[in-house]
């Protein structure tokens, strides 16, 4: 059961790296999504345009974080014993693996982390099942 704790805790700080070097990046790719905003939003001027992709960027980073904070608090929960949890992170784990093995189709260095993350979820899913587990989960008195 610990093992599954460490593994999902492995899973958050790559996300947490994903998303710091996702922000960190982002410049190389700004310039490209501002030329294209402008062809379709001919009417916005280019201080409007950056001031979007700005505050998307910072948006989606922050959602994200906040995605892998409600992970954090069902690692814990699982860890404590609640097996709501542990369902509720096989499906959010199998969720995740899923949309990773379909982003490798776009390849690249990002492919290779999503692989490793998928990897290391799938893992983290398999050790909350094993049969020593099941005890672990079982009712237990309320207090």
């Amino acid at each position: 059961m610990i093992r599954s704790f460490q593994l999902w805790i492995v899973s958050l700080v790559i996300g947490v790296i994903s998303a710091v070097v996702g922000f960190l990046t982002f410049d190389s790719i700004r310039d490209d999504l501002i030329a294209d905003m402008q062809e379709q939003m001919p009417d916005m001027s280019r201080d409007q345009i950056e001031t979007v992709v700005t505050i998307s960027n910072i948006a989606s980073v922050g959602f994200y974080l906040a995605i892998l904070g409600a992970i954090l608090f069902l690692v814990f929960q699982m860890k404590s014993g609640k097996n709501w949890a542990r369902i509720t992170l096989t499906i959010v784990g199998g969720i995740n693996v899923l949309l990773s093995l379909l982003a490798l189709a776009g390849g690249g260095v990002g492919s290779l982390i999503q692989l490793v993350s998928a990897g290391v979820i799938v893992a983290a899913i398999v050790f909350m099942y094993r049969a020593d587990a099941a005890s672990y989960f079982q009712k237990r008195p309320q207090y």
